[in-house]
């Protein structure tokens, strides 16, 4: 958990990979009515998501690191296919568990 130097829509509440790679981002809002949590986890594809955010940092005129963009399917011990469906499936399950 925590930002990675150099990553993409920077945040404390990153998912990191050893410090080294972002792998999902945790958002928050609190208004006066409510409250709402999100997250966006990188399953499959980093890749992509590396050349979609080249431009888009260079036009901001923003500093960033494209290696600290990851993917769960890119680290030790992640099935060899399937990744996303693996995380869905233990997300589901934890959740079941929980509530």
């Amino acid at each position: 958990m925590g930002e990675v130097p150099g990553e993409y829509c920077p945040g404390r509440y990153s998912v990191n990979a050893a410090g080294r790679r972002k792998l999902a981002g945790l958002g928050q809002r609190v208004v006066a009515s409510g409250s709402h949590v999100g997250a966006v986890i990188v399953a499959e594809g980093a890749e992509p998501i590396r050349t979609a955010l080249v431009p888009v940092y260079e036009a901001l005129a923003i500093d960033w690191d494209p290696a600290t963009v990851g993917a769960l399917e890119d680290e030790p011990g992640a099935p060899a296919e399937g990744a996303w469906e693996a995380q869905r499936d233990a997300l589901a399950d934890e959740y079941a568990r929980s509530y």
